[in-house]
């Protein structure tokens, strides 16, 4: 799983330069997180990976 801030940047965003601040929560291949979803977090279901970007907005 990875939790991707919608921000028009990356391989998982639809919309360019999205203004403002959403989160997806995907589930998706573990061949297919790109290499920058370096930080992860526990959840019941296993691992959530983030990049930087997302993680600056988590506390």
């Amino acid at each position: 799983m990875v939790l991707d801030l919608d921000d028009g940047v990356g391989p998982f965003s639809k919309v360019s330069l999205e203004n403002g601040l959403k989160f997806n929560l995907l589930v998706v291949r573990n061949d297919l997180i790109p290499n920058d979803f370096d930080n992860a977090i526990n959840s019941k279901e296993g691992l959530i990976f983030f990049n930087g970007d997302t993680g600056r907005y988590l506390s």
